[in-house]
């Protein structure tokens, strides 16, 4: 399977940007592996918005690599998508 990855690092001082990216990559999905280090798998939309990002951070005096990359373990990372718990969580919550 094939995954598009994004390593980023902002200025501390620079919280309207953290936030803003922050808040793009969780609402696309993205897995977080660390802090900084963000994954999802590789279609040209997501090509598009860490391309757009890593532009973005750039700009905010920060630095962002995009990275492609193979695995024949189709598993590895597939996991980190699976949303259901959450999902139960957030349905539950909302039935009481």
């Amino acid at each position: 399977m094939k995954w598009i990855l994004l390593i980023l690092s902002l200025p501390t001082l620079n919280a309207t940007a953290r936030m803003r990216v922050w808040r793009t990559l969780k609402s696309a999905g993205a897995a977080v592996l660390r802090d900084g280090v963000y994954l999802l798998p590789q279609r040209q939309k997501h090509q598009q918005l860490f391309d757009g990002l890593a532009q973005e951070i750039e700009i905010s005096k920060g630095s962002a690599y995009v990275l492609l990359f193979d695995t024949e373990d189709a598993g590895q990372f597939s996991g980190m998508f699976n949303r259901s718990e959450a999902y139960a969580l957030l349905c539950w919550n909302y039935s009481r």
